[in-house]
């Protein structure tokens, strides 16, 4: 497949992944909170107090925006045949991918997102083997993307979740 349909192709890849999870998250959450609290009781509180506060709608809105970014990322690197800031987006979005993967190891059951992240996985790993195979990227400047962008995710998610909680879209 040509690198600049694969470009265009991952805000799509992106959104499918982040349906799964606005669809699930809450129903999830709710049905294995007591779980998960058991048998990992601080990451547990941790991780599920952030989904007890945010609704659906507030959830919706951090992935509005993150598809703003990833959106303009995508933009920019079609327009400047940036591949190696493509492919760091595509590698920090794996980490997340792993993060999921990690989750439903642990829980040894469904967690969300767990379907789309194999699916979508499997599009960033043609990706990146696609790009590197038409030698389209330099390593340095790929590694670099990918911790810059890793970085930006984490601290842009943190800022959202802040966020939604100060203008009370809660639950």
């Amino acid at each position: 497949m040509k690198p600049e349909i694969l470009i265009w192709l991952f805000p799509i890849v992106f959104m499918i992944h982040e349906f799964e999870e606005i669809i699930f998250m809450r129903w999830w959450v709710k049905k294995n909170k007591e779980h998960i609290l058991k048998k990992y009781p601080k990451l547990g509180k941790q991780v599920l107090g952030q989904f007890d506060v945010v609704s659906t709608e507030a959830f919706s809105l951090i992935v509005a925006e993150e598809f703003l970014i990833v959106s303009f990322i995508v933009v920019f690197s079609a327009f400047t045949n940036n591949y190696d800031l493509y492919v760091g987006l595509i590698l920090a979005f794996s980490i997340h991918l792993l993060t999921h993967l990690i989750q439903f190891i642990a829980l040894r059951s469904y967690t969300p997102a767990i379907i789309t992240t194999l699916l979508t996985g499997i599009f960033c790993a043609y990706a990146f083997v696609n790009m590197r195979n038409n030698e389209l990227l330099r390593f340095n400047r790929t590694l670099i993307f990918t911790i810059v962008l890793t970085v930006v995710v984490f601290l842009n998610l943190k800022i959202m979740y802040s966020l939604v909680k100060k203008i009370k879209i809660l639950k």
